[in-house]
């Protein structure tokens, strides 16, 4: 008996195994058992992706691809070799009469994937635990410069705890002066130097509080006003003036003239000193006990007498470590070192002065917290007035408790959100919410945050598609326009996709690109040169020779496809010809390809040089490339039978006509097995065709599929061709026992 089933929606995506009998489920009907080199859409059409871009050759060391997106129309992929950079903009390798770009950096094969990096403006700050911080700065539109960060004033690890280990300062204390500090104890290592030395007097004791109207000042005296110390360079009575400056020397009366009762004059000059701390930048080390170093903020005079345990080293150093992670929030840089959070001042990116000239903290100095969490840090993402930190055991939001009191050390707090833990991959923000994946590397979250609950959430959004992290999970990627789409680069090489549509609730996921005999390493999403879409870069590995591809343009729903216009091919080069017979592609060479010629078909072989003899002077658009196939393999209806008890799970039965519903299509088969496909729609021209197949557009005739009945059927829709195919509804005829 046949009956009739029709399938309106495929943005289900490719099901789980474990879910191709669960006909209960109401994704069920809108999936399917298996979706390659297909994506699906909000809409619920299935649409064939579009072929690559061979652009570049990559280095044969490269391993990682991120962007640096200055403004809509001037982004950059950045390609990352051991110890080096280049570049790609506008399509192209950067070159400089003739060679690439390269700019010199540190990191090595190991450290390239754990680069963390926030981009400001011109600058890309970068942070690696195994590394000084740095920045990359955009120096022209076609230069760049690398340098290690030398920030101003901080940070500094946690203050000395032994009362015991205590140092002084001797030498000239003041700005620039080069002074010796002596320790008490081994507290100095060779990777220090470099690094800056902050000492506290231990008290004050010494020396007297400035009054007003009090004679006997004599030249050279100190005196000490709101936490700062001045020296008198006159001599004679105090005026009534406080003195409050931080740099310089300033009268605290006129020095001129008596008063009514024939006291005076009264004013001294007063030179600023130092405050109770004073920051040193080491220079040298002569032993574990003893540095030399210069003088950036004074340094208390009582250190050069009297020792203080009162010091901390900097925070980052080679002894001390480096930064794993950099980010914005807030006007502010941040950095994260171990369990230290380290925050410039506001608007400020290169100071960490967390005193002000006073030695008192206020709200826009510099901020240092330890962080009260159980494991490190392996990812972070600013989002909206929080900011998501990833760790093996959970994730955290660092949030501001009061927002009338800014943003400031005692108004933080870090709070555990999830206890789903998180793996080594760095997260992407996609459609307001942070993916992330979990931390056994086959669950992929959304965190969003919920008012209702007053926390983050984190949805398991490959629920119905474990497909989708197969192999672990190497990237993400997020491309907005114009699909929306979330794409997952998996360990083998291949990568996932995932349509944005909260609203809609899509939750589909396809092996959105399979490359043939070729791997992706690395991917990134960047704005096209004209802002107007983004295209996904790709770093590709094929028989060990790397390259820099790009996938095409997504169609236009709003305007029918040209034929001529088709790019379905793979590694592929696209010309614009005029009368030429030959083009060239060398990173094809000795290869047989798929040549489309003003949307004809046809196969070359391309010579040892890279060339292709067309044969014929050719007048208008010719691209090469390599094939490769779209698949979509549908799932087996449960088809309702009242009068033969209900269900028709496990029953044998076949497909006998399948027609689909097409857009912009022209080479679609269809079948049973993937051994015996029928072409669906027919040839209008002769064929072979003088000329280019017209695409077509609506319900096709139905195809007679063939073959026994059977209990597990899985009808096949597939596409190995240079064209277009999107597939909006699918008819299927089914005789089931």
């Amino acid at each position: 008996m046949g009956f009739r089933v029709f399938q309106a929606s495929l943005n289900g995506g490719q099901l789980s195994r474990r879910l191709h009998p669960r006909s209960d489920l109401s994704i069920h009907a809108i999936g399917a058992a298996e979706m390659v080199n297909v994506i699906t859409t909000v809409e619920g059409a299935a649409i064939k992706r579009p072929g690559t871009s061979y652009r570049a050759a990559a280095l044969s060391t490269a391993s990682r691809i991120t962007e640096f997106v200055f403004n809509a129309t001037q982004a950059y992929v950045l390609e990352w070799s051991p110890g080096k950079l280049r570049f790609v903009t506008n399509n192209a390798l950067i070159t400089d009469e003739g060679e690439p770009v390269e700019v010199a950096v540190p990191y090595q094969a190991e450290d390239i994937a754990r680069v963390s990096y926030e981009q400001s403006g011109d600058v890309l700050y970068l942070a690696h635990g195994a590394h000084p911080h740095a920045a990359l700065s955009r120096t022209g539109a076609t230069t760049f410069s690398y340098a290690p960060l030398d920030l101003l004033g901080g940070p500094f690890a946690d203050p000395n705890t032994d009362k015991t280990a205590t140092v002084t300062v001797t030498g000239d204390l003041d700005p620039g002066g080069s002074v010796t500090v002596t320790a008490s104890k081994p507290i100095f290592e060779t990777g220090h130097v470099g690094s800056r030395f902050r000492v506290e007097a231990q008290d004050f004791s010494a020396v007297r509080a400035w009054q007003e109207g009090i004679s006997g000042i004599v030249a050279g005296q100190q005196r000490r006003s709101e936490g700062r110390v001045y020296e008198a360079m006159t001599s004679g009575r105090t005026g009534f003036n406080q003195p409050t400056h931080d740099e310089g020397s300033e009268w605290d009366g006129d020095g001129i003239g008596l008063d009514i009762n024939d006291q005076g004059p009264y004013g001294i000059l007063w030179r600023y000193l130092h405050d109770r701390f004073g920051i040193i930048k080491i220079t040298a080390r002569a032993s574990a006990t003893q540095v030399t170093g210069t003088v950036e903020r004074g340094v208390p005079r009582s250190l050069a007498t009297t020792a203080s345990s009162l010091w901390a080293h900097g925070l980052f150093s080679a002894a001390e470590g480096w930064p794993e992670h950099v980010f914005l929030w807030r006007g502010r840089l941040w950095w994260i070192s171990g369990f230290i959070l380290a925050g410039s001042v506001a608007g400020d990116y290169r100071d960490f002065n967390e005193f002000g000239p006073d030695g008192a903290r206020d709200g826009d100095q510099a901020i240092r917290l330890r962080m009260d969490i159980t494991d490190r840090v392996l990812w972070v993402r600013a989002d909206r007035s929080q900011v998501m930190l990833g760790t093996a055991r959970g994730e955290y939001a660092i949030t501001v408790i009061n927002p009338a009191e800014g943003v400031k050390a005692s108004n933080l707090a870090i709070t555990r959100q999830r206890k789903h833990g998180s793996a080594e991959v760095w997260p992407i923000e996609a459609g307001g919410e942070i993916f992330f994946v979990q931390r056994g590397g086959r669950k992929l979250r959304a965190a969003a945050y919920s008012f209702s609950e007053d926390r983050y959430t984190g949805r398991w959004v490959n629920l119905y598609a474990r497909f989708a992290t197969s192999g672990g999970v190497r990237e993400m990627a997020y491309q907005a326009e114009p699909e929306e789409l979330v794409w997952v680069l998996r360990g083998d090489g291949t990568m996932a996709a995932h349509p944005i549509n909260v609203e809609q609730q899509v939750k589909g996921f396809t092996q959105g690109l399979a490359m043939e005999d070729a791997a992706v390493l690395s991917t990134v999403s960047i704005p096209s040169p004209d802002g107007g879409r983004d295209d996904l870069w790709l770093l590709v590995d094929r028989d060990g020779e790397r390259s820099l591809q790009q996938l095409g343009d997504w169609p236009d729903d709003d305007a029918p496809l040209a034929i001529e216009d088709s790019f379905h091919l793979d590694s592929a080069a696209s010309f614009v010809l005029d009368g030429e017979t030959t083009v060239s592609v060398p990173h094809l060479g000795g290869e047989t390809v798929t040549v489309l010629v003003n949307g004809q078909q046809r196969e070359y072989l391309v010579d040892g040089d890279g060339e292709i003899d067309l044969g014929e002077a050719v007048t208008g658009k010719v691209h090469v490339g390599r094939l490769f196939t779209a698949r979509i393999r549908l799932l087996d209806p449960d088809i309702l039978r009242p009068a033969r008890n209900g269900s028709s799970a496990g029953m044998l039965r076949k497909t006998t006509h399948m027609a689909l519903y097409v857009i912009d299509s022209v080479a679609v088969q269809v079948g049973r097995v993937v051994s015996r496909l029928a072409r669906l729609l027919p040839f209008r021209k002769a064929d072979p065709m003088p000329a280019a197949q017209p695409l077509e557009t609506g319900w096709s005739d139905p195809a007679i599929i063939g073959g026994d009945k059977a209990r597990n059927h899985g009808d096949v829709i597939e596409d190995r061709s240079p064209y277009p195919l999107i597939v909006a509804g699918i008819v299927r005829e089914i005789d089931s026992e």
